[in-house]
Parts: structure tokens; sequence; C-alpha cells
């Protein structure tokens, strides 16, 4: 039995360099349902640490499962246990309520006039190499440089400002003159221009998405994150685990609606009465 947890072994993103803080995957796996504007994910609050524990419970049972079928039948498989679905997984709610909402009045991806709640403040990190900030277009990226000491330099270098090193000996205290700093730089390129950029100079960072736009997100539909099931108008969640011998992971049906099966269990008491 092989088994896999890096989640970047399917689509576009495949095979790129990432970090734990990211959902699943470089470039395309920072999701947040809050406002970058102001605010930034928090250890322990955000989907990245609320969904690296599932994931790996995830992972466990998966392999469990798959040992108890290879007792059974003799045969080994793949496990792909992925954490960008886990995450996913996780915020299976408000991720149906989205895909409904956005079959049924035809939208597609994040609204801006629906803002969501906000987390931690942006502005209040102590390593400006973990942040997000705003491009040019309106949208953001997020660093991923979780060793300061060892990411930052090249992301000076990269946004141009490389004249800031030698404030780096005033750390922590400067780090909102850093943040502040690299805010402007930021704003003078969009965000396409700086994803290539970036990938050219080996920084590491993630585009950030609205949990609006997962559903259509190029990496989680090539990881399979979604399903199509008979009779429901919307996508909805695939299981976070894919098994590799064949085992049926896609819903063939809708639940039944309430009171579906009603004559069928009750019709034979109801003879006997």
């Amino acid at each position: 039995m092989r088994t896999s947890r890096a989640g970047v072994a399917l689509g576009p993103t495949r095979g790129a360099r990432a970090t734990m803080s990211e959902l699943g995957g470089p470039r395309r796996a920072s999701w947040t349902s809050s406002d970058p504007t102001r605010v930034r994910p928090r250890r322990g609050t955000s989907p990245a640490w609320e969904t690296s524990r599932p994931q790996h419970s995830s992972w466990r049972a998966s392999a469990s499962i798959a040992l108890y079928h290879r007792a059974r039948t003799g045969r080994g498989q793949l496990v792909d246990a992925c954490l960008l679905r886990s995450a996913m997984y996780v915020q299976g709610c408000s991720l149906a309520m989205s895909s409904a909402a956005q079959a049924k009045t035809g939208s597609k991806g994040y609204n801006p006039d629906r803002p969501s709640p906000m987390r931690a403040d942006r502005t209040g990190v102590v390593n400006p190499a973990n942040n997000n900030y705003r491009t040019k277009d309106g949208k953001y990226i997020q660093l991923v440089g979780v060793e300061m000491m060892r990411h930052l330099p090249g992301i000076l270098q990269a946004l141009g400002i490389p004249h800031l090193l030698k404030e780096m000996k005033g750390f922590p205290g400067n780090k909102d003159m850093f943040i502040a700093e690299m805010d402007k730089a930021f704003a003078t390129k969009t965000e396409a221009e700086w994803t290539q950029l970036f990938d050219n100079a080996g920084v590491w960072h993630a585009r950030v998405r609205k949990l609006e736009d997962m559903l259509h997100d190029e990496q989680a539909n090539a990881c399979r994150s979604f399903v199509e099931v008979p009779g429901v108008a919307s996508k909805l969640l695939a299981s976070p685990v894919l098994f590799g011998a064949g085992v049926d992971d896609v819903p063939t049906r809708r639940a039944p609606a309430l009171g579906a099966h009603t004559d069928e269990v009750l019709g034979p008491l109801r003879a006997k009465l």
C-alpha cells in the first residue's frame, strides 16, 4: 500500500514547493473567508491550522480502510489523503451553501458585497515574510516565508526594496515599517505580475482566494474535490480521501427527501393491521 498526503500530485500545481501553512498546494492554496485588507489567518483559527489535524486523521483512517480492504481482497492500492480536500471538507457546510447559491443565482465566485467575519489584524504579525499583501489590481498574495531570516532577504530583493535588508537587525521593533514598505511595493504590480516574478525568483507564495472561488479553482477541480450527484443542481464536496482500487467514491444519487420511504417501510406493517 502506498500513501500520499501532499495533495499536489494532481492538477496544475503538482510537484511545486509548498509548506503545511498552505492548504494543499502552492500558489493556489491560501483560502480565506476573511477580509485580507485588515486580517490574516492566525494559528488556532485559520483553515490551514484547523484542517491539518483532520487531514492527518483522514490519512490514518483511510490507511486503516485500505489495509482492511487488502486483508479481504489481497489487493493493495494508493491512498490519496489530500490536505486541500481535507481543508475544504472541514468547511463543507459553507461550501455547499455557496455552491447552491451560485447555482441558483447564476453567479460565479466571491461577491465583495457580502463581507465575511474578520479574524486577526494582519498588521500585528511579527514576521512580514508570512503575511498577505494587496496587489495593484486589488487581489492578494500570501507570502509563506515561515522562516523569516531565510526567506525575507529574497523577498525584499524580488520586491525591489533591497535597501531594507540592513534594517533587519531592528526586528521585531520595526516590523510595522517593513509591512508598510512591502504594502507599497506590492501595490505597484498586479497579482499575475507578482506571481510570475516570484516564480522566477523562487519566492514562496500563494494566491489568496475567497471561499466562493474554490468552486471554480483549477487546482481544486483537478484534484477531484467536487462531485456531481444526479438530481442535485449544484456541485457537492467529494470525500477528502481517494481510493485507487476502484472503490466507488462518488454518490450515485441524492439523499432521500423527507418521507420518501415512509410507505415502503410502513406498508407491510399497515397490511398486518
